[in-house]
Parts: structure tokens; sequence; C-alpha cells
């Protein structure tokens, strides 16, 4: 890299850094009560170095010298004297009296966590630049420049490194799983057991409700859902019910395990493990550093050894290739989802709960009613107002198709001429109606959408009671019913329940008293906001690599079959 080009490049880091630096300690000082400029200010951050480290790294392509790291050679280079002088100038700050000048802490505090975050996100532009420039680089400059052989370097780190994460993230989930399914069998075995109240012996069940009251000091009035409570004879004993609920978990998880998985998603998992062919060093390392495949490539079928696998190690890896892992996906995004609208809604002055008085020797009997709301919630919400209303729609619809199909197809035996509408409603496919009862359809279709805007609006509504949960409740539980319908309508109804129940277990766990009973429902909690949040921002650039996808669509960068209509490569 030239020395011009280096300078250049320095200059624009301590441009940008300097720049935000002064807007953060000015509005620090003439807007000490408002705080979450800094957060704005630093996602600006983010953006801006992310973008310019992808500019930085298609320098590098476009003039052919992107060999091995040179890229991240450079970056360090020019960030090395600049970490050294902010370095020094922050330990001048720590240990003379100056550091008593807020304005001088606060430079320096600003200057460590920008420097931080732009080089982590000048390495985030460099390492992802393939999936940055077939967006940007295609709608900003009608070309991709992608190196048509990737040396070993940034590219092979970058395999690498996506491969390692997939198999360490599905290790997670699982480890998530597994916890959980161990929290569920030390309640099912101690739970009868626990000295607890048995002051509040029902479960209560809710339905939709159409019927009007008429009361003369209010009107006529409609409570669009009524609580019923299950009579005790049913139950017997609240700690029976618990111990019948854990049994039912046990069958959830049997099902998300062992359920086949859609030929898609099947073939999407072979894919995965696919020896690639050794067209480059960057294939041959690929292959050499990935032990789930190596033996495929370089030794004969025949001569790779039977390893003889445990049913714990069998269930292990069903349980990767499995419903589970994305279901428990869903889970930590909920989870993360949740925490992060709270604390927006808390910071925006909305109530979400008022002040409870909690009975500790009831948290028992209150966490096994949070237990039995996530069946009774999703069999009400999902089944009742999603899909229920769907399967009936979808039913006359294909039950009326059958019966035109079956009137064309005899006139077509007397009339050989097949028209348009014929061909039409002849030759449609049509979708199984009972999937909407069960979940798992294939396609997610407009009144698909409206009713599960509309199950999710209900679900928020009905967690309002003044006195308990406010306001700020029916946003948190509508978004939540948002992730429970998705998961009812992707992986089917007892996805859902088993999502709805984990969710409330993993809270329960944390106010309930632990005893040495039950796993440290805190760790797990902390657990799933961590890796809940990777999943949000996983999650939220779906929707902007498909917003760049149709800009391209509409400027003729991409033709209809989605491909590059004109790509220039080096």
């Amino acid at each position: 890299m030239r020395f011009q080009n280096f300078l250049f490049h320095s200059l624009i880091i301590v441009t940008i850094v300097s720049v935000l630096t002064t807007l953060n300690v000015v509005l620090k000082a003439y807007f000490p009560s408002i705080s979450y400029y800094t957060i704005l200010l630093y996602f600006l951050a983010i953006i801006t170095f992310i973008i310019y480290g992808w500019l930085f790294r298609r320098w590098f392509v476009k003039n052919d010298i992107d060999r091995k790291d040179q890229p991240l050679k450079s970056v360090f280079l020019f960030f090395l004297p600049f970490y050294l002088g902010v370095g020094a100038y922050s330990l001048v700050i720590y240990f003379s009296s100056l550091n008593t000048i807020s304005v001088l802490t606060n430079i320096s505090i600003t200057l460590l966590e920008l420097i931080q975050l732009s080089l982590f996100s000048i390495l985030v532009g460099i390492f992802l630049y393939s999936g940055i420039e077939k967006h940007l680089g295609l709608l900003f400059y009608k070309e991709v420049l992608i190196p048509d052989k990737p040396e070993l370097g940034i590219e092979s780190a970058v395999r690498q490194v996506e491969y390692s994460i997939k198999n360490k993230w599905n290790n997670m989930m699982l480890f998530i799983g597994l916890s959980l399914l161990l929290a569920n069998l030390l309640v099912f075995i101690i739970y009868p057991s626990i000295p607890a109240s048995s002051r509040v012996e029902t479960l209560i069940f809710t339905f939709p409700n159409f019927e009007y009251s008429y009361n003369p000091s209010t009107g006529f009035r409609q409570d669009f859902f009524k609580f019923i409570e299950l009579p005790k004879s049913i139950i017997v004993d609240w700690k029976l019910a618990q111990s019948l609920m854990s049994l039912a978990l046990f069958g959830i998880l049997f099902l998300l395990i062992y359920l086949p998985k859609d030929k898609k998603e099947k073939e999407k998992i072979s894919k995965e493990d696919k020896f690639l062919e050794e067209d480059s060093l960057d294939n041959i390392a690929f292959n050499i550093l990935n032990q789930k495949i190596n033996y495929e490539g370089y030794i004969p079928v025949e001569r790779i050894p039977e390893s003889k696998r445990s049913r714990f190690s069998k269930l292990i890896s069903t349980a990767k290739k499995s419903d589970l892992i994305p279901v428990i996906n869903l889970l930590c995004l909920n989870i993360a989802l949740s925490t992060l609208l709270i604390t927006i809604l808390m910071n925006l002055g909305v109530p979400i709960i008022s002040q409870i008085s909690i009975d500790l020797d009831q948290l028992y009997v209150e966490m096994s009613r949070a237990f039995w709301a996530g069946f009774h919630e999703e069999i009400t919400y999902r089944w009742i107002l999603f899909g229920l209303p769907l399967f009936v729609l979808n039913g006359l619809y294909f039950v009326c198709i059958k019966i035109v199909q079956f009137i064309m197809l005899r006139r077509r035996k007397e009339n050989k001429q097949k028209s348009k509408l014929t061909k039409f409603l002849t030759e449609r496919e049509l979708k199984n109606p009972l999937l909407y009862l069960t979940g798992r359809w294939k396609k997610f279709e407009f009144f698909d959408f409206v009713f599960l805007i509309f199950s999710s609006f209900c679900f928020g509504y009905v967690h309002y009671h003044p006195g308990n949960w406010l306001e700020g409740k029916i946003v948190q539980a509508a978004v939540a019913g948002l992730v429970f319908g998705y998961a009812f309508y992707k992986y089917g109804l007892h996805a859902a329940i088993f999502l709805h129940v984990a969710n409330n277990f993993i809270v329960g766990m944390i106010i309930t008293p632990n005893l040495g009973l039950i796993l440290n429902g805190g760790f797990l909690y902390f657990l799933t906001i961590l890796l809940g949040s990777f999943v949000l921002i996983f999650t939220l650039f779906s929707p902007l690599s498909s917003m760049f996808k149709f800009l391209n669509k509409k400027l003729g960068r991409i033709n209809e079959e989605g491909n590059i209509a004109s790509n220039k490569k080096t």
C-alpha cells in the first residue's frame, strides 16, 4: 500500500473519530439528562466503519492486491499510532491532576470507546466483504468485485470461522435444550414433595367471548376473552397437574427431535458437510481442516473405520439436525427481544408492571400457572384464533376448487378443448387444509399474515390487567405472540407450546426459590439473552438483504431469475 493511500486512510479514521467524539462531549455538556443520543452516535459509528471496512477491502480487490491478509496488515498499521496516541493521552489524564476536569475525562473515555468500536467495525466490514459486496457493490457501482481464485488468507479464515460458529452455535442451543430437559426432570420428580400452600388449586383456561352483557350503570359491555377455572375434580392437586405438564413437555421434546424435517431443510443440512471440489487452495484448506468431511474426500469409503456410537451420541446427532435447534433459537430471540422492548418502554416512561406483593409460599403455585399458560394460551391464541380460521377458509376453498375441478374434468372429456381457466383450475396445487390445525404448512400467504397479526394483538390485549400488568405489557406480549405464531406456522403447534412453556419456565426459575432442586434460572436467563442478541442482529439483516435485492432488481442490476445482469470480476 502506497504511503499516500496509507496517510489518506489514517486521516479518514482520525477525522471520523474526532467528529463523533466532539459531538458526544458537546451533547453531554449541554444535555446531561438525555442519554440515548450516545447509543445513536455509537450505532452511527458502527454502521459508518463497517461500510468503510467494505470500501477499504474493495480497493484492494479492485487493484488486484488482495493477497492473503494484506488489508488486515494495513488496518493494524494505521490504527497502531492512533491507539498509542489515545492511550498516551488517557494515561496522562488518569495519572495527573487533569482528571478533575470533566471535559478532558469525557474526551478520553469517548476516544477509547470509539477506537475499539471503529477497529471492530472495520474488521467486520473486511471479513464480511463478500456478503456486503453482493448488495452494495451492485447497488452503487453496478458491478460485483469478487476474487475469482481466492487465496489462503481472509476468505479461508472467514469460511472456517463461519463453519465453526455454526457447529458451536448448535452445541450452545443443544446445551440450553438439555438444561431445560434436566430442570423439567427435576421438577417432575421432586415438585410434588415441595412444602407449599395449596390455597390456589385451580388452573384457568381462556377462550374468545362473543356475548354482550348489560348493566344500567355501565351500559352494554363485552369482554372479548373469558377466563374459566378448570374443575377441581379434574385437576385433583396443582402439584399433580405440574407433574402431568412436565410429562407432556417431555413428549413435545420427543416430537421436536424425531419428527421428520422438510425436504428442503434436509438438503440444506446435507450440503453443509459436502466435500468441496479442490479447484483452489481455499477449498483444499477447507477440506483438510474440516474434520467431518475429510474422511470422505481422502480415504476410500471401504477403508473408513466403523465407529460404534452410543445411544446418547446418536440422540445428540439427531437433535442437532432436528427442529429443536431453530425452536431454541426462537426462544433466545424472544427473551432478548422482550428484554430490549421492556428496556425501551421503561426509558420512554410507558408503564409495564405495577407494584405486586408476592407471597413466597405461593411462588411455586404461580410458576405452575405460568407453566400451564404455555399450554392453554397456545391453544387459544395460536390454534383457535390463528390456525382454526385459516383451516375453515382454506378448507372451504379446497372443497370448492375440488368440486370445480371434478365438473371441469367431466366436461373436458366431452369437449377436448382446454381453456386457460380450465387449465388454471384443474392443474392448481392445493395445500392440505389440515396443516393449519397442526402447523408446519409450507407457504406463508396474505391471510396467514392477517390472522397472525390479529391473534398476536389479542394475545397482547389479554395480558393487560390494571393493578398488575399495564399498557407496556400489551406491546411486549404482542411481539412475543408474533414469535410464537411463527413457531406454530413453521414448526407446528407442539413447537409453539414448547417455546411458550420454556419462556415462562426460564422466567419462573428466576423468581422461584431454588431449594437446590432446579437449575440456576438466572444463569440460563443471561445465556439466552446473550445468544438471543446475536439471533436478533442476524434476524434484522434478513429484511435488509431483501431490501437491497429489491432495489437492485428495480434498478435493473438483477434480472427476474435473480442473476446479476452485469458482473465484473477481478
